[in-house]
């Protein structure tokens, strides 16, 4: 008989896969016929393979979020363990690309991949720390597909976008770069192991873990930072707000200019009903109650059920005033929707997917260093790429008169004497909780233009 953690996991596995065939079937990727899966508890029990074959089949169907990336050009590397300086950054050459590995409790779910991160040398004074993208895991169906997260450290340089140093139009091209790498399925927040693998291996989601030795190492290497960008895309996006408060409080204490950017990762919104209940298990699977990202203090709320996500962002908003956040975000982002329906038992609509972003973002705009930026379209990511020189709220290819999504971050992050207003272009319509979702969103909320009007 399956243990209670197995039946709880297992339970997820099953919804999941319900959700993500019913996705294909409604984009007519699968035929009408596909039912569904078999009982929950029946899967459970059985724990036969070819329940998970099945599944990892039908998964395969899904657009990928990472395709196999080109070859990049070689990096070098440094061992912290082996290196007698400590991979030191003012021994590195400005431009080159350094592949950074910190050794310790470091670990990727493929173990055979050691974990690193990468350092770009820049203005000492001047650090953009980004955590990389790459999808989630929360259950053992989810990991064998190879589908919905990250396994192994990408090498996708050049860098482009707000990464890239070459670039005249990247107002941050003379900055340090330190780029937070991601293989751990856990959205950087993870400390446990799982026995996800195909025979029952033991996998190790490591995330908080990794992170954390990449703060400690920028900590010593930055002592006297000026401007601090921290930012992070797609489920870098999730690990930028969790990890916002601490390395404010190790790296910031000194700097003038300090910005928040989460870019193309809103975090869970679906299902509305129970929402909760499904982050404090995905928390549980991750083991992100453990996260040194959290204090002491947020640890023990976090094992008592009482830190989400959403309060704890509010409460960095709060804790560091002076301090600039923003969010970037299609409004029918595909990636963002994708991942949505795969935590509830039936497809996300676009109109659901924004209604929910709306109603979140209205939470944030209430602090006064909160910051929206909203785009038309589908577009998945913009500060790592070359459309972060072009997007408008009109769209990723620019149109329209409004600002450019670059010019905008940087009189977010620069010394300006007044912030950007929030940016969003479209027909006004007020969003309420218990108000029908609008199925073509292009419309705006009021709170989300300009100054803002709750």
């Amino acid at each position: 008989q399956a243990s209670s953690k197995h039946r709880t996991d297992c339970t997820l596995v099953a919804g999941m896969a319900r959700s993500v065939l019913a996705l294909l079937v409604a984009a007519h990727v699968l035929p009408r016929s596909v039912t569904g899966v078999p009982d929950a508890s029946a899967a459970c029990d059985a724990e036969d393979q070819s329940f998970i074959q099945r599944q990892v089949k039908a998964e395969h169907a899904v657009v990928r979020e990472h395709r196999d990336e080109p070859d990049a050009p070689p990096t070098e590397q440094c061992d912290m363990e082996k290196d007698k300086h400590g991979c030191r950054v003012s021994h590195m050459r400005r431009g080159q690309i350094y592949d950074v590995f910190p050794g310790g409790g470091t670990a990727c779910l493929d173990s055979s991949q050691p974990y690193y991160f990468q350092v770009v040398k820049g203005n000492p004074r001047k650090l953009l720390f980004f955590f990389e993208d790459g999808g989630f895991c929360a259950t053992r169906v989810q990991y064998l597909s190879n589908q919905f997260c990250t396994r192994k450290p990408r090498r996708d340089t050049p860098y482009s976008g707000l990464l890239n140093q070459s670039d005249h139009r990247n107002p941050y091209r003379d900055y340090s770069i330190v780029r937070v790498s991601y293989c751990s399925g856990d959205a950087h927040g993870g400390n446990s192991t799982q026995p996800w693998g195909l025979n029952g291996e033991v996998v190790q989601l490591r995330g908080s873990v990794n992170a954390e030795a990449v703060l400690q190492w920028a900590k010593s290497q930055f002592p006297y930072l000026t401007n601090l960008v921290l930012g992070g895309y797609s489920a870098g996006s999730t690990g930028v707000q969790g990890w916002a408060n601490r390395i404010i409080d190790q790296l910031g204490r000194r700097c003038a200019h300090i910005s928040v950017l989460a870019d193309s990762g809103v975090g869970h919104l679906f299902p509305v009903e129970g929402l909760d209940m499904v982050i404090r298990g995905i928390y549980h699977i991750w083991g992100t109650c453990t996260s040194p990202a959290l204090t002491e203090e947020d640890q023990m709320r976090c094992k008592a059920g009482d830190l989400m996500p959403d309060t704890y962002f509010i409460e960095t908003m709060r804790r560091y005033p002076k301090a600039a956040f923003a969010m970037i975000n299609s409004k029918s982002d595909a990636s963002q929707i994708m991942f949505s329906s795969a935590s509830t038992g039936q497809p996300v609509t676009p109109g659901d997917f924004y209604k929910q972003m709306t109603l979140k973002l209205k939470k944030y705009v209430n602090e006064p260093n909160f910051r929206s930026f909203l785009i038309n379209g589908k577009f998945h990511i913009f500060t790592r790429l070359e459309n972060v020189f072009e997007a408008t709220a009109t769209g990723p290819e620019g149109g329209g008169n409004g600002q450019v999504l670059v010019d905008w971050l940087q009189d977010l992050t620069t010394c300006s004497s007044k912030w950007p207003e929030n940016i969003c272009e479209g027909p006004s319509v007020k969003v309420t909780e218990d108000g029908e979702a609008v199925s073509i969103p292009i419309y705006c909320d009021p709170a989300l233009v300009g100054t803002g009007s709750q």
